[in-house]
């Protein structure tokens, strides 16, 4: 069955509501175009303390799952009638020692991806990070977890989508609705100029620029608020959005560095696929009041398990 051809002027009116997110994020005809030109700047860094954090907790569910003392006490438990069948497959997980897969000193790094589009007044984000997750009662992997944001950029407000997963492991999309104030610019200006005169906060005077890339240097401002400092280098794009992005930075806290980035490469002028840009197909976009009105949100089971024991529903108390 041949398909009709999309005409330029349905698919350009289409995406002009699209943008203006006047239409579901999810229409096939989204799909069909070609690439959109934009921005993709990548970084790499590293976050020194949660990879030590992270070894500590290791460390601790090691001690305890080798311990001598809790494998007897296991044993004891095994030959327990009484015992439950989940407290006797614990302590079958436990007489097995402790194991971790995968590489523990890649926990903290991690890889961003952003990308802009000054066409449609959107960008995305990606983050992939390394992290340790406990897979059973002496058992952790070390895996790649990926964070991915969609943001529609107005002068009004943004609108941000959140790719999640939700218990059964299905991917889904969490919409949330961000208003600027018409006085917001000005209540944040005072907000700064009054931490700034008590000393709370200091911001640097331009320290001066570097060149990560040819022809378009990043100015470095250096942001102090007591054991807390934030260092980064800005890239002017000379474009109205984004008017600039991020080529490095660096937080210290307390003396010591908590997290940097460093950039990897900036593409001024790139091919972009739409689909970066909007909710992918076939997945589910929910609002924040979706999900409160979900019987499977755990604040609706506690507030079900509530008024089942007082006769008081908490989540309806308080809606006068």
């Amino acid at each position: 069955m041949m398909m009709k051809a999309i005409s330029p002027r349905l698919a350009l009116g289409t995406y002009a509501l699209l943008a203006a997110g006047l239409l579901p994020a999810g229409l096939a005809v989204a799909r069909t175009l070609d690439p959109v030109q934009g921005l993709h700047v990548r970084r790499q860094g590293d976050m020194p303390e949660a990879r030590e954090t992270a070894k500590t907790v290791v460390k601790a569910l090691q001690t305890q799952c080798d311990s001598p003392m809790m494998k007897q006490a296991c044993l004891t438990t095994l030959s327990d009638p009484a015992a439950t069948p989940k407290a006797k497959s614990g302590c079958k997980q436990m007489m097995s020692g402790f194991k971790l897969s995968g590489n523990l000193n890649s926990v903290g790094e991690f890889d961003v991806d952003e990308y802009y589009v000054p066409a449609l007044g959107r960008s995305a984000r990606i983050v992939r990070t390394g992290s340790v997750r406990q897979t059973g009662v002496c058992t952790a992997v070390v895996e790649q977890q990926e964070k991915f944001e969609i943001v529609l950029h107005r002068a009004t407000g943004f609108t941000r989508y959140e790719r999640r997963t939700d218990k059964l492991g299905q991917p889904f999309w969490m919409q949330f609705e961000h208003k600027f104030a018409p006085d917001l610019a000005d209540m944040l200006k005072t907000a700064v100029d009054a931490t700034q005169l008590n000393g709370k906060v200091t911001v640097s005077a331009s320290l001066g620029n570097k060149t990560l890339v040819v022809g378009r240097p990043c100015e470095i401002r250096r942001i102090n608020a007591g054991a807390v400092e934030f260092t980064s280098c800005i890239h002017a794009t000379g474009l109205k959005f984004p008017s600039h992005v991020t080529f490095e930075s660096e937080l210290l806290a307390g003396g010591k560095t908590s997290r940097f980035e460093k950039l990897v490469s900036y593409a001024h002028d790139v091919a972009l696929s739409r689909d970066l840009f909007f909710p992918r197909l076939g997945e589910k976009v929910m609002t924040q009041q979706d999900a409160r009105s979900d019987p499977n949100n755990p604040m609706k089971r506690w507030c079900a398990a509530e008024k089942a024991r007082t006769g008081v529903d908490p989540c309806e108390a308080g809606d006068e």
